[in-house]
């Protein structure tokens, strides 16, 4: 490339030269111009087109002194000779500002505008608008909107318009178009086309506008570098050109989600916030961009509607918010987006434990909490007074319950007798009572029936039943304060664990800013990292839509690269692109050399102060967190504890008082009403109990007897004296068969001795009685003596002969099988 000439004239001959050069680009060369002061001059290192030449020559011979005063307007051209092509042009200088990028990222900005507060980012975009707006009102378009054409006054947030010769400008009925445009700033309705061949119009660069706006109200993040929540990659070229603006109320049916720590868009105004819905809105033609003018009236009037944070004077804030965005992102773990005064000044940090007083103070006026004794209920005096005819009907239903039971209880004695002893005493004192027992039941029935009674029982039964329920609800709600108890005491412990932590930020601080000063080399080199932008490198595979979603994510130096994580945190970014990002990190930090001459900069001192800035305002905000939880805990608590307190005490009242109204209803008990036993199902079935209790234990007795009762055995060789001779005259009954088995005794007893068995239906002669005993002539010739219940069915039988109690004689034929009675004899 030739050399520049260093000596060139402008349109009117005059010699202008060319001083030391500022800067360099990709269409030329900025210089100094030697005698002028406040202007530069820019040669371009190829000589323009004619169209390029016509569009000079116009702007210079129409300067307007509202752009020349917003904008870096070309005021001269520059010719090698006088009459000779436009080689350059002359502009004026500007001095002081910086690029509009640096204030709006977090690195930069604590570079370049150490002091800015969010209120200087918001006067900053006002001031884009109000040049937007100027450029419009002449009816220009500026065409290629970027980061890179607008510089911003740290002193007094003021913008500046610089590369205007690539502006389209309207020269009477003739347009000079602008064939350039940056993907990140263009509106998806030019994306695609052949610019050269495109009229821009204004609502073009509303939409680059608005993009540069909310570039510096959110701190640097594209609105369209959201993570997309489907599937791919989605760049921010992308998402421009499918409408996927990540902050709208449309995000998520889009797809999207705003990145960590940033403000939502409800953070402004509902009229600021609409203002950025319809620039990104996917039909502009229906919506209307907001024009320049619009942003114009609304930032200022939001500048007016500031409030400044209580904890923090360097938080500045919209007034329709309750509490500080940017306290709350510190507090959730994001950056300290901006430093006090002091911090950028001295450098210094303050972690006293004074500063937590007054939340000690309210701390100390929280009342501690502890689960009481469970009340007990108050003493119930007297039951609830009855009716005179319910008094009444209540003391014969008692009366009749005693009577039932003395009957019920010589029912059960009868039977027991009768089974045991003698039918015919069981019978005589049983069937009266039961009658007695049958007639209290029935008249038991017809008083408990009375509608009075009635109605007071179920009454009474059903206030036992609900104050029974209404206890066991009130117990749980008891047992269910003790936990919650114990959270408010959690949060005490909590809260004392965090103000150890914040007082020992102090030393901390002081013990890394030592380290700070002693390892010069490690901070050196960081200092050198930091200052390596991302945006001004050339990285294989990541273009300016990569850059922007890293500075969305807070990556926007080689030290973020170092530092930072960034595979599976920034979209887009896999195994190799982030590869390729450490490698140009690590070759940048291979150019570091240490100078041991150098101190600590300002810039690693200051990212100190930040990182313990975040530090402070995470445990301050936690700590007032926890405090505000355990003061909603502890009102919220006392009030329960009062209600349920009260509220057991009452329902243990209200159970004490059902059961002494219940007890009222008969002397002594509260059973009065109920089913006597003796007339009641469980009487007769433990009656029939016992009659089979009874019936079985005098068989056993039987079988036992039987089974024990020692055996007679005749002596081998016993010689049997023959039976004495019966006088002839003797007549014998005869034979009846035994109804049953039984065992033969040698006498009536039952611990006689045992003769022998016979079976049943054996024919057998009864030859005399004793005591229910038969003594009966064997088959082999032998009498003995047989037990009265072996001759038991015969004896139930029904007939004129009902054994020795109806007979005189000592022999009597029971009933034969076909006869109705037996004959004495």
């Amino acid at each position: 490339m030739a050399m520049q000439p260093r000596r060139l004239v402008d349109g009117t001959g005059r010699t202008v030269q060319l001083g030391q050069e500022l800067r360099r680009g990709g269409e030329g060369i900025i210089f100094e111009v030697t005698g002028a002061p406040g202007c530069v001059a820019k040669v371009f290192l190829r000589t323009p087109s004619p169209e390029k030449t016509s569009k000079l020559l116009w702007m210079t011979s129409n300067r307007s002194g509202e752009l020349e005063r917003l904008a870096a307007w070309p005021v001269a051209t520059l010719h090698e000779h006088r009459g000779g092509p436009p080689m350059g042009f002359i502009m004026p200088r500007i001095e002081g500002y910086k690029e509009i990028h640096n204030l709006y990222g977090l690195q930069s900005r604590r570079q370049h505008f150490p002091k800015a507060d969010w209120a200087f980012l918001l006067t900053a975009a006002a001031n884009c608008a109000v040049a937007f707006d100027a450029v419009h009102q002449l009816g220009h378009v500026v065409g290629d909107v970027n980061e890179g054409n607008l510089l911003v006054s740290p002193k007094d947030a003021t913008v500046r318009l610089i590369d205007c010769d690539s502006f389209q400008v309207v020269a009477g009925h003739r347009v000079f178009l602008c064939d350039v445009a940056t993907a990140l700033f263009t509106p998806p309705e030019l994306i695609g086309q052949n610019l050269k061949q495109v009229t821009r119009r204004a609502t073009h660069d509303q939409f680059g506008l608005a993009v540069l706006i909310f570039h510096l109200l959110f701190l640097g993040r594209h609105p369209y570098s959201g993570r997309f929540l489907g599937m791919g990659e989605m760049s921010p070229e992308r998402a421009i050109s499918e409408h996927r603006f990540a902050f709208g109320r449309n995000a998520a049916a889009l797809q999207m989600a705003a990145p960590p720590f940033v403000p939502a868009l409800g953070f402004l105004p509902p009229s600021v916030g609409e203002l950025f819905e319809r620039a990104f809105d996917p039909h502009p033609e229906r919506a209307g961009r907001p024009s320049a003018e619009e942003w114009t009236r609304h930032l200022l009037g939001l500048l007016k509607q500031l409030r400044t944070c209580p904890k923090d004077a360097n938080h500045r804030y919209p007034n329709h918010q309750n509490s500080c965005p940017w306290c709350k992102l510190l507090a959730d773990g994001g950056p300290a987006f901006f430093l006090g005064l002091n911090a950028v000044l001295h450098h210094t940090f303050n972690a006293r434990a004074v500063d937590l007083d007054s939340l000690w103070a309210e701390l100390s006026r929280i009342p501690a909490l502890n689960l009481p004794a469970k009340p007990t209920a108050s003493p119930a005096r007297v039951a609830a007074p009855l009716p005179a005819d319910a008094t009444q009907t209540l003391g014969r239903i008692a009366l009749v319950r005693s009577f039932c039971a003395m009957t019920g209880a010589i029912v059960t004695m009868g039977v027991w007798i009768g089974v045991t002893a003698s039918p015919q005493m069981g019978l005589f004192l049983g069937i009266p009572a039961a009658v007695f027992v049958l007639i209290s039941k029935v008249y038991w029935w017809w008083l408990r029936r009375s509608d009075v009674v009635d109605t007071i029982l179920r009454e009474r039964q059903a206030t036992n039943t609900a104050a029974q329920t209404a206890l066991m609800n009130a117990r749980k709600e008891w047992e269910g304060l003790a936990p919650l108890i114990a959270t408010t005491q959690n949060h005490r412990a909590q809260l004392e664990t965090l103000r150890r932590d914040y007082i020992h930020l102090q030393p901390t601080f002081e013990s890394e800013n030592n380290q700070l000063i002693k390892s010069k080399e490690a901070s050196q080199k960081r200092d050198f990292l930091r200052n390596v932008f991302i945006r001004n490198h050339s990285i294989r595979n990541i273009g300016d839509g990569r850059k922007a979603m890293l500075r969305s994510y807070h990556v926007e130096t080689a030290l973020d690269v170092l530092t930072h994580r960034i595979l599976g945190v920034v979209p887009g970014f896999g195994p190799a692109l982030t590869d390729a990002l450490t490698d140009w990190a690590r070759a940048v930090e291979a150019q570091f050399r240490f100078d041991a001459r150098k101190g600590v900069s300002d810039q690693e001192r200051n990212a100190l102060v930040a990182r313990f800035l975040q530090r402070q305002a995470q445990l301050k905000s936690r700590i007032e967190q926890t405090l505000e939880e355990l003061r909603t805990q502890t009102r919220t608590i006392s009030t329960q504890l009062s209600t349920v307190q009260e509220r057991l005490t009452h329902c243990l009242t209200a159970v004490a008082q059902a059961h002494l109204d219940l007890a009222s209803l008969a002397p002594g008990s509260a059973s009065g009403t109920k089913v006597p036993f003796w007339g009641g199902r469980g009487y007769w079935t433990m009656l029939a109990t016992l009659v089979a209790l009874a019936l079985f234990v005098a068989e056993g007795d039987a079988i036992y007897s039987a089974l024990t009762a020692p055996i007679y055995v005749r002596p081998e060789g016993a010689v049997v004296a023959p039976d004495a001779p019966k006088p002839v005259a003797e007549v014998l009954p005869p034979p009846l068969p035994i109804p049953r088995d039984c065992v033969v005794r040698s006498t009536p007893a039952v611990s006689a001795l045992r003769m022998g068995t016979v079976s049943a239906n054996t024919p057998l002669i009864v030859t005399a009685k004793q005591d229910g005993w038969r003594k009966v002539l064997l088959p082999e010739g032998q009498e003995g003596w047989t037990g009265p219940r072996c001759w038991m069915r015969l004896a139930s039988t029904g007939g004129a002969c009902r054994g020795d109690e109806d007979c005189s004689s000592t022999q009597c034929s029971l009933p034969l099988e076909g006869q109705s009675m037996g004959q004495c004899l």
